[in-house]
């Protein structure tokens, strides 16, 4: 049986952390034993991960044959970023060195840093083991967000990195060309019979269908990538259309960006139309519960909301990233425009009865192919 360790930043909510969560409950327990160790060990994720894996340290009090002291990473690195950032001293190496040291006691024969930053450094401290490196983003925008110089340093340690699609590598090698015979894509895998169990919750907030009236929601995390400020702004056309609609967002995020958006919806007078609701630990009800699940974003790798609608069989309204084509095609299983045109493709969907039935009738279909994916992350951890 191999022994696999997953490295994550923490346990809050999150497409990356769903896409793990995915892809502990597919990976076959009688081919390998899977341990998770969180730099940060709160989150409301925390107990999903629990099911499907051993959580190494933190507040289950798991001691591994290394003692690790699950705190000194999230203690010191955070110690690093307030007290010597002025100084432009780092010492997470010696933190980085020691914790790899130690959770290297357990003998794994496959770490994944399953998100890129410092997950990935981290990653390269661990020594006699074969080192996967996922990427959950396009790196080109990934490095000028963070302001960051390509880490060829870091990724040539690597033995292998996956990115969650075939346009987030192109991104990645457009930048590293030299990483190209270790570098591949998989698409995320997908809990369909959680996602459809979960959908049968009743919603936690007291709302009805009625007649004539849409409902839409977007899902994610409240940062500017995500263009949920331009909310309102859409709402408002399609107020102005004369559409009926209730537009839901699930999400949290900085107090800041949540300003801009309730600054928005009142600016242009949506109260009654657009409805923050902060985050939900179970957000598929209103994706079953809507019309149509929209997605604003300048850019995703591998848009888990995305995927999760397909699986519950709701029409996608989607913008034009780059990794959009790769799961949606136009007019038959969603949507995809510019976020100046959002307001009259969600009009012409609602209005064109035939178009929407289209799209409903090919999701009835809709089959995530979960066999392929699983075994192709079988086939990157076994090739060690």
């Amino acid at each position: 049986m191999k022994r696999i360790l997953f490295l994550i930043p923490s346990f809050q909510l999150g497409g990356t952390n769903s896409a793990l969560n995915n892809f502990l409950s597919k990976i076959d327990k009688r081919k390998f034993q899977v341990d998770v160790y969180a730099f940060d060990d709160n989150g409301p994720n925390r107990p999903i991960v629990d099911k499907y894996a051993h959580i190494i340290g933190g507040n289950n009090g798991g001691q591994t044959e290394g003692k690790v002291n699950q705190s000194s990473l999230k203690d010191l690195v955070r110690g690093i970023k307030r007290f010597l950032y002025k100084m432009h001293i780092d010492i997470s190496p010696l933190v980085f060195r020691r914790v790899a040291r130690q959770l290297s006691g357990n003998h794994y024969d496959t770490v994944i840093a399953f998100q890129e930053g410092q997950t990935t450094k981290f990653l390269t401290y661990f020594r006699d083991t074969f080192k996967v490196a996922w990427i959950h983003c396009d790196y080109q925008d990934h490095l000028s967000i963070n302001k960051v110089s390509p880490e060829i340093n870091i990724y040539s340690k690597i033995d292998r990195i996956v990115c969650v699609s075939s346009y987030t590598k192109d991104s990645f090698l457009a930048v590293l060309p030299e990483m190209q015979d270790k570098t591949l894509f998989l698409h995320n895998a997908m809990d369909v019979e959680r996602i459809k169990k979960l959908s049968e919750a009743s919603l936690d907030i007291e709302v009805s269908r009625e007649e004539g009236c849409f409902n839409l929601v977007s899902i994610g995390r409240l940062d500017p990538v995500k263009r949920f400020d331009q909310i309102p702004v859409i709402a408002s056309k399609l107020k102005e259309s004369g559409l009926r609609f209730r537009w839901f967002i699930i999400g949290n995020g900085p107090e800041h960006y949540r300003g801009l958006i309730d600054i928005g919806i009142k600016e242009y007078k949506v109260e009654d139309s657009v409805f923050c609701l902060g985050a939900k630990s179970n957000p598929y009800p209103y994706i079953k519960f809507s019309d149509v699940v929209v997605i604003t974003s300048s850019s995703e790798a591998c848009p888990v909301v995305l995927n999760e609608a397909k699986v519950l069989q709701v029409p996608v309204v989607t913008t034009n990233y780059g990794s959009s084509y790769e799961f949606i095609k136009d007019g038959e299983n969603g949507v995809i425009c510019t976020i100046d045109d959002m307001p009259g493709a969600l009009r012409r969907l609602f209005e064109e009865k035939g178009m929407y039935s289209r799209i409903k009738n090919n999701l009835s279909i809709f089959e995530y192919p979960n066999s392929a994916i699983i075994e192709k992350l079988e086939n990157i951890i076994l090739k060690n």
